[in-house]
């Protein structure tokens, strides 16, 4: 069997299985940083499960889609959240919808 098995068993995709290690990995280093960095209260919101699993949703799109992606939901949900609520409250998820449409209608 040897290393043949394992090739045999997760293909082309034999690199992902690094990814449960960075999945247990990076909880702990956010954790730790959240620690040494009290007084920065964003710290203590990223929720890594959320984060990593989010990737999944635009799949398969580039890094050029992942990157606008994360710029325009950190616009959205973060500094028009606080400066007008009002507007995200009426449109946020009219936005985001029509985000994921032109992701999806890209390809």
């Amino acid at each position: 069997m040897g290393s043949s098995w394992s090739e045999s068993l997760f293909g082309p995709y034999k690199n992902l299985v690094w990814l449960f290690l960075v999945g247990a990995i990076l909880p702990v280093i956010v954790w730790s940083l959240s620690k040494l960095f009290p007084k920065a209260e964003w710290l203590k919101l990223i929720n890594t499960p959320v984060l990593l699993s989010g990737f999944d949703n635009i799949l398969p799109a580039t890094l050029v889609n992942i990157g606008t992606w994360i710029i325009i939901g950190n616009i959205l949900n973060y500094f028009i959240f606080i400066s007008r609520k009002g507007w995200w409250q009426r449109y946020n998820y009219v936005l985001s919808a029509s985000i994921i449409f032109l992701v999806v209608y890209m390809y």
